[in-house]
Formats: C-alpha cells, sequence, structure tokens
C-alpha cells in the first residue's frame, strides 16, 4: 500500500495540471494493474493441503520372522497370523494393539506346555490388555497343541488302523442285511420248531445223540478236542486277538473302536485318558486317534500330570 500511495502521488503530481479527468484516468490504470498482479499471483501459489493424519510403524515379531506395516497414529493394530508350535501354547503379544500412538515393535509370547496350564493362564494375565486380536489365527484360550508324532507309525498302530476300516465295513454290511436276516431267522425257528415235532427228526435226533456219545469217547476224538482247545487259547494271546478284544472293550465303554492300549493301559485308564482329551481338554477325535499312541505312552508314566 505505501508503494501504491508513492506511484499514485508522483503521477498526481507529475500530471496535476491536466485536471482532475486525467488523474481519474491515471487511478484506474493504476488499480487495474494492481488488480491483474494480484490475479497472478493467486493463480500462481497452490493452495496450502490439509496436512495428512500422521502415521506410526508397527513391527511384528512371530517366531523369529518380521514384519511391519503403517496404521493411522492412535488406531487398534490387527494383529497378522502368528505360527502354531506343538508342545507350545501362543498367548499373545507383549504390548496392548489398542491406541497406538507411537512406532512399536511387537514380539510374540510362546509358553511350553510342559510348565503346565497354571503357567500358561499366568503368562497371559501378565501380558497388556488386549495382547491379540480377534483376527489372529491363534486363539490364547485354546487348549494346548498336542505334540505331534514323529517317524513312522508303529506296524501294531497301523494294523489296528485296518482291523478298524474292517470292522467299519463289516458294520456297514450287517446293518444293511439286518432286517432280511432277521425275516430268515424267524423263518429257520419256525421250520426248526416244526421239525422237533416230526417223529422221524426226533428219532434222528436221538441216535445222533447216541453217535456224537459214542465219538465223544474216542480217544482220538479227545485228544482233537484237547488240541483245539489249547490252540484256541494260544490264538486269544495273539495281538490282533486282544487288540479284538480291546476294541469290543472300547466299545462297551462307550469310547471310538481305535480307543485301545498297546502300552499296559487297562481299560479304565484308556477311558480315562480318552474323556480326558475330549471333555477337559475339548480336543476333537481326529487329533486324538493321530496322537493316541502318545498320549497312552505319556499316560502309561505319568497319568494324567503335565496336561
Amino acid at each position: 500500500m505505501q508503494v501504491f500511495r508513492i506511484v499514485l502521488f508522483y503521477q498526481v503530481h507529475k500530471c496535476a495540471g491536466n485536471g482532475v479527468k486525467k488523474v481519474n484516468k491515471i487511478i484506474k490504470k493504476i488499480l487495474a494493474g494492481v488488480l491483474s498482479a494480484a490475479m497472478i499471483m493467486a493463480f500462481s501459489v497452490p493452495a496450502m493441503a490439509d496436512n495428512a493424519t500422521p502415521q506410526v510403524y508397527v513391527n511384528f515379531i512371530c517366531d523369529g520372522v518380521t514384519s511391519g506395516k503403517y496404521v493411522p497414529s492412535g488406531s487398534n493394530v490387527t494383529a497378522p497370523s502368528v505360527p502354531l508350535h506343538a508342545g507350545f501354547t501362543f498367548c499373545g503379544f507383549d504390548k496392548s494393539l489398542y491406541n497406538v500412538t507411537t512406532n512399536t515393535t511387537y514380539v510374540a509370547v510362546y509358553v511350553n506346555n510342559s510348565l503346565g496350564e497354571e503357567a500358561i493362564r499366568a503368562k497371559k494375565a501378565s501380558l497388556p490388555t488386549p495382547a491379540i486380536s480377534a483376527t489372529t489365527v491363534a486363539d490364547p484360550n485354546a487348549a494346548p497343541q498336542i505334540p505331534a508324532l514323529t517317524g513312522a507309525a508303529p506296524s501294531a498302530l497301523l494294523n489296528l488302523l485296518q482291523a478298524q476300516k474292517a470292522v467299519n465295513t463289516a458294520s456297514a454290511n450287517v446293518a444293511a442285511v439286518a432286517p432280511a436276516a432277521a425275516q430268515a431267522a424267524a423263518n429257520a425257528a419256525s421250520a426248526l420248531q416244526a421239525a422237533a415235532q416230526n417223529p422221524a427228526v426226533q428219532n434222528a435226533a436221538a441216535q445222533a445223540a447216541a453217535t456224537a456219545q459214542n465219538v465223544a469217547q474216542n480217544p482220538a476224538v479227545q485228544n482233537a478236542a484237547a488240541q483245539a482247545t489249547a490252540a484256541a487259547q494260544a490264538a486269544a494271546q495273539t495281538p490282533a486277538a486282544q487288540t479284538a478284544a480291546q476294541v469290543v472293550t472300547a466299545a462297551a465303554n462307550g469310547l471310538p473302536s481305535w480307543a485301545v492300549s498297546l502300552h499296559g493301559v487297562d481299560a479304565a485308564g484308556v477311558a480315562e485318558v480318552y474323556k480326558y482329551w475330549k471333555t477337559v481338554k475339548n480336543v476333537d477325535d481326529a487329533t486324538i486317534q493321530a496322537n493316541w499312541d502318545a498320549l497312552l505312552n505319556h499316560y502309561a508314566g505319568h497319568g494324567t500330570q503335565g496336561w
């Protein structure tokens, strides 16, 4: 404005003799020039952009693997998926995921299952809240992971699985033919009752009984019967026969047919192991079956301690 006044004063003074009219023209020209310059400056200077939301960097360390990202300051962070490890429970991260306002590094916290559930609960309680987000794969309240079996499955276990498959197939076949079998049995019973009333049949039965009694007195027959008994007793001691008996016992106790013992655990112990992992640990049948050998080994030496 000071420059404008000086120029205006100079032009007015210079043209004072030309009259007021000429002064007015000069003033209009000056004003037009000032307005043009202002418009040029207005179009030349870019508008100041709004300040962007501040960002902070969050870094996650899971099992030695580092991953990071930028998030808006003051926001809640969604943790990445973490790997599950046999024999360990994921308890969460070592810092809270809420209202993050500074650059932060998060470390995944695992606890060895051998330390017991009390140690796992204590570690979860010691972490800040919340230490885990809903989208994280590993649930901190999930049951401890069962250690995976290593190496090839024992041949006895493979035999047991094959036997289970055979039992399932036989059960399906029996279910398919059950109505026809029941009718056939009823027909056979009726025919047998009618035949029993026939004098000829009764006479033949009496003769057969006498013959059977004579045969039973034969030393050769008695020797064969003794050998058959010994063979049956020997067969009952084979692993296959014992496994079959255990399958029947498992079914009688309301357990799956594969819930048998090959490690000297009695029927009550087998039932305790299965029901402990099924009802207390809430583990599905497929996982229990896959680790049955290891679970029975542990139970035989330690009972349910350490689980």
